[in-house]
């Protein structure tokens, strides 16, 4: 064991130095530490292991030796021979797990070293190594092009590729030659969906180098396409970079290609969240809806369309194709039908000014709503999710809303909600609002109980609650609201204290000793004083209801409430708030105790 720790201390002091490969060599430092804390704990136990040590001595050896090399070469062997060492070391470990099993608990020895084996050596990274230093080490264009296929190969297995900044320049000038650029692309695609890669495919060129890709029209355009997409996934900045080299137009006229069409909407949609005038400007909608209607594309335009629409840019002519996209029914076309649902979502999203509401409007008009109901009934999660989303939204028009209640739309969206789905609870909430059939039908459905044992959980349903306790229904009361509606008041979101002050406004009127028992009135009076503009609004409304009674009036004076609505009604922010406010003032003024 002393041998084995001399080596722990040379890595100790020695990986940390080292200035090249420098998140491996902390693995290594991370190695070295975990192995001492097994040689502790064996020894502590006098578990000799011998067997075990002289392994884990030998793993740490090698290790010891991959930190030296690397103080004085980029060499992507390094890698390589890291990997190896750990490929020893996990066997090492598992010896040890099972042959001290009788003296260390497994769950506790794997504990030790679980943040480890995560982060070191998943399935499939050695090849993605070995990859990279053979297109590294290469001596020709030939060996180079198998290389760069072999690569692309082996990231298919891993979520996050790793590769050093040697891979990525080898790379960037493969896409300059025209029989090396489509494997070239393909790699550099696969490999950035790790954002580490994506940060360095950037300052090395990449994202320059493929849009001159995909501007030939050649073979190599789809794959660059594709890589631009993963290159600009999640990364506003390289989003920028590829809208400044000039790649939207080049994206767009790629859409009428007949190969690369489905790779360029997909990159359109990626860039859309910070691109989407420029890429309208540039006429990608035309296109894509012609894509909506038929091919393999249809699922990735509507995508594309759907995140132009979530981004601003909403255009009344993609309604019909994806509409149509809905009665996808085959297995392969479930993917059409989520992305139609997420699409038709976004399109109905927003405020009237942005002719959303129209947009409602529409897309009800050329029968979506039938399909959608269908699919928060049978789709996948996805699709249940998104159809659920689109409901919501079409359920802000009150015409809408009644046609969404009379088509049957609430069991499924109920059953739905019970597993958790927020855009189940929200659609439910929506389609309460001021619709008394609609919250009759939802109460029906049995509802109220499994929204409280949400709110429980912590789940935000608030709003549906509070939509729901509209108009004094007492049904809401009788299962057990009240507290957990008082409880989110207190301690939920902003926007969950909001609608529970709405909800217990709504509820005052005849459940005043309820709400108070409920320990209701503290809450409300630190919303009226500190809570957000409607959550204030709320709030004085519910207490100037609960001021009729005697007892709460005590109540709500011990928790402060007189001086925080004095503030209120002078300073409130909004007229009815200060209304509000003085309305409870007059209450409690006029009592003999006061």
């Amino acid at each position: 064991m002393e041998s084995a720790r001399g080596v722990i201390r040379c890595i100790r002091s020695r990986s940390l130095k080292v200035k090249v490969f420098e998140e491996e060599c902390r693995e290594a430092h991370v190695i070295a530490e975990t192995i001492g804390d097994v040689l502790v704990a064996m020894e502590a136990r006098r578990i000799e292991g011998r067997e075990v040590v002289e392994r884990f001595e030998e793993a740490l050896r090698e290790i010891l030796g991959v930190v030296e090399a690397c103080t004085t070469t980029r060499h992507g062997a390094c890698l390589a021979r890291l990997c190896g060492a750990i490929a020893k070391l996990r066997d090492a470990l598992d010896t040890f797990f099972f042959d001290a099993k009788d003296f260390v608990s497994v769950e506790d020895g794997r504990e030790m070293t679980k943040s480890l084996l995560d982060k070191l050596q998943r399935p499939g990274e050695l090849d993605v190594i070995e990859a990279a230093n053979e297109l590294v080490l290469a001596a020709d264009g030939e060996a180079r092009v198998a290389a760069a296929r072999s690569l692309a190969a082996a990231c298919e297995d891993v979520a996050a590729p790793k590769c050093d900044a040697g891979t990525i320049v080898v790379l960037v000038r493969m896409l300059q030659d025209s029989s090396s650029s489509e494997v070239a692309a393909r790699a550099l695609g696969a490999l950035a969906r790790s954002e580490d890669v994506r940060v360095s495919i950037k300052l090395r060129g990449g994202i320059e180098a493929l849009v001159r890709a995909v501007a030939t029209r050649t073979a190599a355009a789809a794959a660059a396409a594709k890589a631009l997409g993963n290159i600009a996934t999640n990364n506003a900045i390289n989003q920028a970079a590829v809208s400044e080299a000039g790649g939207i137009p080049f994206l767009v006229a790629l859409l009428t290609s007949s190969s690369g069409s489905e790779e360029a909407a997909f990159a359109l949609g990626v860039l859309a969240s910070r691109n989407a005038r420029a890429i309208a400007r540039a006429g990608a909608v035309g296109p894509l809806c012609r894509l909506l209607l038929d091919g393999q594309a249809r699922a990735t335009a509507a995508f594309a369309v759907g995140s132009l629409a979530a981004a601003g840019h909403r255009d009344k002519r993609a309604i019909p194709p994806l509409v149509n996209l809905l009665l996808a029914d085959e297995d392969e076309e479930e993917q059409c039908a989520a992305n139609a649902a997420l699409a038709l979502a976004a399109l109905a999203a927003g405020p009237d000014a942005c002719c959303c509401a129209a947009s409602r409007r529409e897309i009800a008009r050329r029968g979506a709503l039938p399909p959608l109901i269908c699919l928060v009934e049978g789709g996948n999660d996805e699709a249940k999710h998104n159809a659920a989303r689109a409901l919501c939204h079409l359920a802000v028009d009150a015409r809408v809303r009644t046609a969404i209640g009379r088509l049957g739309a609430i069991p499924p969206l109920v059953r739905l909600a019970e597993s958790g789905d927020a855009a189940a609870i929200q659609a439910l909430g929506e389609l309460a609002r001021d619709n008394r059939a609609n919250r009759a039908a939802i109460l029906q459905s049995g509802a109220i109980p499994p929204l409280v044992a949400l709110a429980k959980k912590g789940i935000d349903v608030a709003s549906a609650l509070g939509t729901l306790a509209r108009n004094d229904n007492d049904d809401v009361a009788l299962a057990l609201g009240i507290p957990v509606l008082v409880d989110l008041a207190k301690n939920g979101t902003e926007d969950a204290k909001k609608w529970a002050a709405a909800a217990l406004e709504n509820l005052a009127q005849n459940h005043v000793v309820a709400i108070a028992r409920a320990g209701g009135i503290p809450p409300l009076v630190a919303l009226a004083d500190a809570g957000a503009r409607d959550a204030k609004l709320h709030a004085a409304a519910a207490l100037a209801t609960l001021a009729v009674n005697p007892n709460t009036q005590i109540a709500i004076a011990r928790a402060g409430g007189i001086p925080a609505l004095e503030r209120l009604a002078k300073l409130g922010p909004t007229q009815r708030a200060r209304r509000h406010a003085r309305d409870a003032l007059d209450k409690l003024n006029n009592q003999p105790w006061w």
